[in-house]
Formats: C-alpha cells, sequence, structure tokens
C-alpha cells in the first residue's frame, strides 16, 4: 500500500529537508529533555543465547521472537514463525510486541516478517505506544515508513496524548528523514495537542534542529500551534 503523497506537501517536506541539513542549530539551545534514551547497544546475554541452538530450544517461542526481533534475528524469526505463527502476537510485560521492537531496533526485514506474518501495525503497549511510536521515539525512519505503507495509525494518540509525529519532534538527534517521512503522508494530522496543549510544532520549536520543516508545511498542514 503507497502513503497518500500530495505534491505541493511532499516538495514543500523536500525544499526545507535540504535547507536543514544546512543549518543545524548549536546543540547548547536544546533541553535535556531532547536527548535520546540510550538504549546501551546490543545485550551480549542476547547475542550469545543466538549463538546456542541448545539454549534457544529451550526459550518459550514467544519470548525467543520478542529477543530474536529486537536484536535483528532474521532466520531465527522465520523459523519461529513458520513453526509458531502465534509469536507474532507475543507481548513482553510492558506490551510491546515483536513488532515494537523490530522497528526501536531499526530492523526493517524483521518489521517486514512480522508484518507479512500477521502483526497488527496498530498493536498498543501499556502505555497505548504503536510501533510507529516506537520507531519515531528511537528514529528509525525506514522503520516508520514502512508502517506508514502497511496500514499504521499515524495519528494514534498515546497515554500522555503523543502521536509519534510528537515523539519525533522532541529530539535533537532525529533524522530529518524521519520527519520527511512523516511530514508527507497525506493523513497526518500535525494539529493534534498532548496532554499539555502543545503540538509537535510547539515542541519542535523548542527542541528540534529541524523545527523549520513544520514551518514549511504549516499552510499544506493549516496548523496553528
Amino acid at each position: 500500500m503507497d502513503v497518500p503523497m500530495d505534491k505541493a506537501l511532499a516538495q514543500a517536506v523536500w525544499n526545507q529537508k535540504m535547507k536543514a541539513e544546512k543549518n543545524e542549530q548549536d546543540p547548547d539551545f536544546f533541553s535535556s529533555m531532547a536527548v535520546l534514551p540510550d538504549l546501551g547497544g546490543p545485550d551480549e546475554t542476547d547475542l550469545a543465547l543466538f549463538q546456542d541452538p541448545e539454549q534457544m530450544a529451550k526459550m518459550p517461542p514467544g519470548e525467543l521472537a520478542l529477543r530474536a526481533a529486537e536484536h535483528g534475528q532474521t532466520e531465527v524469526l522465520r523459523s519461529l514463525i513458520k513453526e509458531h505463527p502465534i509469536v507474532v502476537h507475543t507481548t513482553d510485560s510492558d506490551q510491546y510486541t515483536p513488532l515494537h521492537r523490530a522497528c526501536y531496533g531499526g530492523h526493517v526485514e524483521c518489521a517486514c516478517i512480522l508484518l507479512q506474518a500477521g502483526a497488527d501495525p496498530n498493536a498498543l503497549t501499556c502505555e497505548s505506544w504503536t510501533p510507529l511510536h516506537s520507531a519515531c521515539r528511537w528514529n528509525k525512519w525506514q522503520c516508520a515508513k514502512l508502517l506508514l505503507q502497511n496500514g499504521v495509525d499515524i495519528n494514534r494518540a498515546s497515554s500522555g496524548g503523543q502521536t509519534a509525529l510528537h515523539l519525533a519532534a522532541t529530539t535533537r538527534q532525529v533524522d530529518h528523514d524521519l520527519l520527511a517521512v512523516m511530514l508527507s503522508d497525506q493523513r497526518l494530522d500535525a494539529s493534534i495537542r498532548n496532554s499539555l496543549g502543545e503540538t509537535a510544532k510547539t515542541l519542535a520549536n523548542r527542541e528540534s534542529y529541524y523545527a523549520n520543516m513544520l514551518e514549511a508545511v504549516d499552510d499544506c498542514l493549516n496548523v496553528n500551534a
């Protein structure tokens, strides 16, 4: 499924993407809240697990699927899904699915495998995050693009009223490609306010290198923040 695109909107986003690359602001401008949390890199224990077939065989299929998705273990994930199709719907204690984990890890191939096997792109965590929230919070634009092509609700708000665009707008490390992907989707409603009454544009003006990308599409999106 292709993402709906408006040519004028797409061109405005592209122009501002090019401009933003040349005009990054001083990082001291940003608050500490704008910094992405560090996932800490691959867990050595998990990586060792995937080298030990005996240990993998002892692990519940759902738990193994969660770990495989998080660490980009595509062959392990394929094998698990073939033998236990239900693992695509497994959740951890915070209700993250394998798709959430694949998306915050930036593992596009794993996300593809899961979606093709019937994973729900609109599955919610205990804080009502979709996989798109995960992709945007950890700056994984390719996963965000894949989700948008596969029926994720781009405007779904979390328990705190945050849309995925809010998350994409609140970190200095956000990639201009991520904002370009989000802003070029015709279904986007950038006027949504979080529980504090802030739009993504409001947050971007305070936190983001690329606030001018939201400014560029202001007229197209009819945002008055």
